[in-house]
């Protein structure tokens, strides 16, 4: 919400009803400096205050919320493009919730794995929800976090190790016959092997995607395998670039002592 708007657009209406901020602010049993610092865009008010401001002032909830008197028209077009952002979510939170009990099942109970991809996921899902990723490529995120470690049983037996190059090779079979079945787009799908079979190439990273997944398995690779604090700090400089990122490195690894 933009607070300088919705801040001018309150100080017009209060001036439309002839009222001066400190009517306004006694019509509302507040102070008239907390008016004052809604008009100059300086904070917003209580939620709890939506309802008698828009009575005083004669506008409904959705104008003060949009900083603009909003025609009846457009205010049903927005309320269809709010419920179809809720059922994209929705969907998205069903095919995600499917792929993460799928994802413990394939690891047939190796707790360290299982582990491993939900804190990757829960980073992944923090850091683009921060950033405000847009719906459809916050899904692929996620479900590349689900889903970016898939080929470590088969890299065990294969190499004796999980080494990451070798992930990259693995991986795209892997992931193709993972979500066969399931309602995820041929599109998506392909994002995702990409994502996947790149996850462990820190360079020419190509989207917010691919940044994110990248710091969210940093992230916990860092903790899991108790990464020096300059191999840290390294990584702030050269790999992280999302402030959500950023501020949870410092957070977790690099706190002034």
């Amino acid at each position: 919400m933009d607070k300088v708007k919705i801040g001018q657009f309150i100080a017009n209406c209060r001036k439309d009803k002839k009222l001066t901020q400190e009517q306004l602010a006694e019509k509302l049993n507040i102070s008239k400096n907390a008016v004052s610092k809604w008009e100059r865009g300086i904070c917003l008010m209580d939620m709890s205050l939506l309802k008698p401001l828009s009575e005083v002032l004669g506008v409904s909830v959705n104008d003060i919320l949009s900083g603009e008197k909003i025609p009846e028209d457009k205010i049903k077009d927005k309320s269809e493009e709010v419920r179809r952002k809720n059922a994209m979510k929705d969907e998205k939170s069903k095919i995600t919730a499917i792929a993460i009990e799928k994802m413990i099942d394939f690891y047939q109970g190796n707790l360290r794995d299982i582990e491993h991809f939900l804190k990757v996921w829960a980073y992944a899902k923090t850091i683009g929800e921060q950033e405000s990723v847009d719906e459809n490529t916050q899904g692929i995120l996620e479900l590349a976090a689900v889903v970016h470690d898939i080929s470590c049983p088969l890299c065990r037996e294969k190499y004796g190790n999980t080494n990451g190059k070798n992930q990259e090779l693995e991986s795209e079979p892997l992931v193709k016959e993972f979500f066969e079945g399931m309602p995820v787009s041929e599109q998506k799908v392909e994002r995702i092997i990409w994502l996947v079979t790149h996850h462990h190439t820190y360079t020419n990273i190509d989207g917010i995607d691919y940044q994110v997944l990248i710091e969210a398995d940093f992230l916990v690779n860092a903790s899991e395998s108790n990464f020096s604090k300059v191999s840290i700090e390294n990584a702030k400089s050269r790999i992280f670039k999302t402030a959500a990122g950023c501020r949870l490195l410092e957070s977790i690894f690099l706190r002034e002592e």
